[in-house]
């Protein structure tokens, strides 16, 4: 499985707190409103693994659909400005989540969690039109952590940690390393943060080359976070923050 194909991610949701961010775009209510007729269109999801939404709607507030799905899959639905004051008319049938999201959005974005052992977990989703900002993500407030290793006066030649990042694939050779310095090296690489809260004298042994990022997580224990940020259209993932979960 690879983010190329990232239709097939099966994709579990769970509850998050719902937060109103003026910069990321308008947060949708988590209940439809009294006055909405619910004759006049129909949210249904339902999960075989992964979620098949259904959605048959004429000229409905979008506003509307996104706060019956955000209560359904248990996670925010965010509404750029624009977005926000659309009307849609669908109509499909057990789509899988992702490509459901672009029949009701030209550009949505899914902010996922991939956990070493673990199946992927969406805990943010963003509809938004075409040239608006792009989303910031909800990544709580973690402790930033730096962790030293090797020859700090300089280049070390044998460096232990043969880590590279490139095209969004993941490439790890380390024999009996720490896991967090491991860990932190990647995230300096993706150019996000590491965070744990406590060190550990966990090593690892990990050998794999060009992986996308949801196959290399596999290869982590539990306790190991990774957010990313998919941009459903272009089919590109950022990430977003690296954790060392303990």
């Amino acid at each position: 499985m690879s983010l190329g194909g990232f239709g097939r991610l099966k994709v579990f949701c769970v509850a998050a707190t719902l937060v109103v961010s003026a910069a990321a775009g308008v947060a949708v209510a988590q209940q439809p409103s009294a006055g909405t007729s619910k004759a006049a269109w129909r949210v249904r999801v339902k999960q075989n693994g992964a979620y098949f939404v259904t959605v048959r709607a004429k000229e409905v507030p979008l506003t509307e659909i996104a706060a019956d799905l955000s209560r359904r899959i248990k996670a925010p639905v965010m509404l750029s400005r624009v977005m926000e004051k659309q009307k849609v008319t669908v109509n499909f049938e057990d789509l899988p989540l992702e490509a459901a999201l672009q029949q009701l959005a030209p550009n949505p974005y899914v902010h996922y969690e991939l956990q070493g052992g673990a199946p992927p977990v969406c805990r943010e989703i963003f509809l938004n039109a075409f040239n608006e900002p792009i989303p910031t993500a909800k990544l709580g407030k973690g402790n930033i952590s730096f962790v030293i290793t090797g020859d700090t006066e300089g280049a070390d030649k044998d460096d232990p940690l043969h880590v590279s990042y490139k095209d969004q694939r993941l490439s790890v050779n380390v024999k009996k390393q720490s896991l967090t310095a491991v860990l932190d090296r990647i995230a300096s690489l993706m150019g996000v943060n590491f965070s744990m809260k406590q060190d550990t004298t966990d090593t690892v042994d990990l050998d794999f080359k060009e992986m996308p990022l949801e196959d290399a997580i596999s290869y982590f224990p539990p306790s190991v976070h990774l957010h990313i940020r998919k941009d459903i259209q272009r089919i590109s993932v950022v990430p977003l923050l690296v954790e060392f979960v303990n």
